[in-house]
Protein backbone atom coordinates (compact mmCIF):
# COMPACT_ATOMS: atom_id res chain seq x y z
CA UNK A 1 0.00 0.00 0.00
CA UNK A 2 3.20 2.24 0.21
CA UNK A 3 4.87 2.42 -3.54
CA UNK A 4 8.29 2.00 -4.08
CA UNK A 5 9.16 5.07 -5.27
CA UNK A 6 10.66 7.23 -2.43
CA UNK A 7 8.68 10.71 -3.83
CA UNK A 8 5.44 9.07 -4.74
CA UNK A 9 5.76 7.03 -0.90
CA UNK A 10 5.92 10.68 0.37
CA UNK A 11 3.46 12.10 -1.22
CA UNK A 12 1.41 9.07 -0.13
CA UNK A 13 2.33 9.17 3.81
CA UNK A 14 1.72 13.06 3.37
CA UNK A 15 -1.45 12.73 2.89
CA UNK A 16 -2.35 9.54 5.28
CA UNK A 17 -1.05 12.31 7.61
CA UNK A 18 -4.01 14.84 6.88
CA UNK A 19 -6.89 11.68 7.16
CA UNK A 20 -4.85 9.49 9.82
CA UNK A 21 -3.23 12.17 11.98
CA UNK A 22 -4.82 15.45 11.54
CA UNK A 23 -8.31 14.46 10.81
CA UNK A 24 -9.80 11.48 12.25
CA UNK A 25 -8.29 11.50 15.79
CA UNK A 26 -10.42 14.91 16.29
CA UNK A 27 -13.73 12.81 15.24
CA UNK A 28 -13.35 10.19 17.72
CA UNK A 29 -15.79 9.37 19.69
CA UNK A 30 -14.01 9.94 23.02
CA UNK A 31 -13.43 13.37 22.03
CA UNK A 32 -16.49 14.24 20.44
CA UNK A 33 -18.51 12.75 23.74
CA UNK A 34 -16.28 15.10 25.74
CA UNK A 35 -17.03 17.73 23.78
CA UNK A 36 -20.42 17.21 24.80
CA UNK A 37 -19.61 17.01 27.99
CA UNK A 38 -18.04 20.60 28.08
CA UNK A 39 -21.64 22.07 26.20
CA UNK A 40 -20.37 21.68 22.78
CA UNK A 41 -22.26 20.62 19.61
CA UNK A 42 -20.56 17.71 18.92
CA UNK A 43 -22.15 17.49 15.22
CA UNK A 44 -21.02 20.71 14.72
CA UNK A 45 -17.34 19.48 15.47
CA UNK A 46 -17.74 16.54 13.36
CA UNK A 47 -18.75 18.61 10.58
CA UNK A 48 -15.27 21.39 11.22
CA UNK A 49 -12.92 19.15 11.43
CA UNK A 50 -14.14 16.51 9.07
CA UNK A 51 -14.55 19.71 6.30
CA UNK A 52 -11.48 21.19 7.30
CA UNK A 53 -9.43 17.40 6.88
CA UNK A 54 -10.99 17.24 3.32
CA UNK A 55 -10.28 19.96 2.41
CA UNK A 56 -6.41 19.81 2.86
CA UNK A 57 -6.23 16.48 1.05
CA UNK A 58 -8.45 18.35 -2.10
CA UNK A 59 -5.61 20.66 -1.87
CA UNK A 60 -2.87 18.27 -2.10
CA UNK A 61 -4.23 15.16 -3.87
CA UNK A 62 -5.20 17.33 -6.46
CA UNK A 63 -1.88 18.11 -7.67
CA UNK A 64 -1.61 14.17 -7.56
CA UNK A 65 -4.47 11.67 -8.19
CA UNK A 66 -5.65 10.26 -11.21
CA UNK A 67 -7.79 7.08 -10.74
CA UNK A 68 -6.70 7.03 -6.95
CA UNK A 69 -5.60 9.96 -4.11
CA UNK A 70 -1.72 9.15 -5.79
CA UNK A 71 -1.67 7.74 -9.32
CA UNK A 72 -3.18 4.77 -10.78
CA UNK A 73 -3.18 1.95 -8.06
CA UNK A 74 -4.55 2.32 -4.87
CA UNK A 75 -2.70 3.07 -2.07
CA UNK A 76 -2.97 3.48 1.90
CA UNK A 77 -4.66 6.84 1.59
CA UNK A 78 -7.51 5.80 -0.34
CA UNK A 79 -8.14 2.84 2.35
CA UNK A 80 -7.94 5.98 4.88
CA UNK A 81 -10.11 8.46 2.79
CA UNK A 82 -13.28 5.81 2.43
CA UNK A 83 -14.15 6.20 6.43
CA UNK A 84 -13.55 9.59 6.44
CA UNK A 85 -15.99 9.94 3.72
CA UNK A 86 -18.38 8.11 5.27
CA UNK A 87 -18.01 9.94 8.56
CA UNK A 88 -18.49 13.44 6.58
CA UNK A 89 -21.25 11.99 4.75
CA UNK A 90 -22.90 11.04 8.17
CA UNK A 91 -22.55 14.26 9.50
CA UNK A 92 -23.49 15.93 6.26
CA UNK A 93 -20.32 17.50 5.30
CA UNK A 94 -21.13 19.03 2.12
CA UNK A 95 -18.32 17.47 -0.95
CA UNK A 96 -19.89 19.55 -3.39
CA UNK A 97 -16.21 21.70 -3.50
CA UNK A 98 -14.23 18.63 -3.27
CA UNK A 99 -14.19 17.16 -6.95
CA UNK A 100 -11.11 14.98 -6.17
CA UNK A 101 -12.45 13.75 -2.93
CA UNK A 102 -15.62 12.55 -4.45
CA UNK A 103 -13.72 11.22 -7.95
CA UNK A 104 -11.86 8.93 -5.95
CA UNK A 105 -13.95 8.20 -3.25
CA UNK A 106 -16.28 6.62 -6.49
CA UNK A 107 -13.10 4.98 -7.34
CA UNK A 108 -12.86 3.22 -4.08
CA UNK A 109 -16.25 2.22 -3.54
CA UNK A 110 -16.66 0.24 -7.22
CA UNK A 111 -15.30 -2.54 -5.43
CA UNK A 112 -18.33 -4.96 -3.93
CA UNK A 113 -15.97 -5.45 -0.73
CA UNK A 114 -15.78 -1.72 -0.13
CA UNK A 115 -19.72 -1.39 0.01
CA UNK A 116 -20.27 -4.46 1.55
CA UNK A 117 -17.58 -2.70 4.57
CA UNK A 118 -19.68 0.28 5.12
CA UNK A 119 -20.63 1.15 8.69
CA UNK A 120 -24.34 1.48 7.73
CA UNK A 121 -24.46 -2.25 6.04
CA UNK A 122 -23.13 -4.15 9.47
CA UNK A 123 -25.79 -6.39 11.24
CA UNK A 124 -24.95 -4.24 14.62
CA UNK A 125 -24.68 -0.57 13.81
CA UNK A 126 -27.18 0.96 15.73
CA UNK A 127 -30.20 2.77 13.07
CA UNK A 128 -28.54 6.31 13.73
CA UNK A 129 -25.42 5.10 13.10
CA UNK A 130 -24.19 6.30 16.69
Amino acid sequence: MLPSNSVIRAQVRMLVDVIAVDTQPLTNRSLVRRVIDLGGDGGEWHKQFLARGLQTYEKLASKTARCYSVGEQPTLIDVCLVPCVWNAEHYDVDLDALPTVKRVYKTMMEPEAVQTAHWRNQHDCPQDGA
